[in-house]
């Protein structure tokens, strides 16, 4: 069996790979749908991002405090097992807890951005709906970034609590 080390540098490294994939497919779509030149467009394209865009960071923002709630349950739950615990899960769980953190923060402030009501204003000037367009749909991007590395990592803290309580759970069958 490996080290829980081990395993929890290479569940961080998949974390980070999960996100990044996450992100560059998520910029790829982006992407395809080209550059706006004008805020005609960008309401347009702004009035459907914020369709999905409302449930994807109201969602994340319940997931994240969820999270970092179950995180304090967890801290709790490994204080009573007669189990020793290495430094390196302790950190694990530290950047889960600073990874949702930092994502109900992105999703509360993406929420906050498209409950502006750009639609149903023609006084505003044309440049903030392109600005606007951008910075929300970078917001949503980073957002699936961040909630795909997160639960890729909160994977790797559940196999590693389950290879220190129960280790004959994690081996396979012969």
């Amino acid at each position: 069996m490996a080290s829980g080390s081990s395993i929890l540098r290479r569940g961080d490294a998949w974390a980070c790979f999960a996100g990044l994939f996450s992100v560059a497919l998520a910029v790829g779509v982006r992407v395809s749908i080209g550059t706006v030149y004008s805020g005609h467009e960008a309401r347009q394209l702004l009035s459907s991002l914020v369709d999905g865009g409302l449930y994807l960071a109201s969602t994340t923002t319940t997931a994240s405090a969820t999270i970092l709630a179950l995180m304090l349950t967890v801290l709790g739950f490994v204080r009573r097992v007669d189990e020793d615990f290495d430094t390196a899960w302790f950190s694990q769980i530290r950047w889960v807890s600073i990874l949702a953190a930092t994502d109900f923060g992105l999703s509360a402030v993406t929420l906050l951005l498209m409950s502006v009501p750009v639609s149903e204003s023609n006084e505003i000037p044309q440049w903030w709906n392109v600005a606007l367009y951008y910075t929300t749909s970078a917001m949503t991007v980073i957002i699936t970034g961040l909630t795909v590395s997160l639960v890729v990592m909160l994977l790797t803290a559940i196999v590693g609590i389950i290879d220190r309580v129960a280790p004959a759970a994690s081996e396979s069958p012969d």
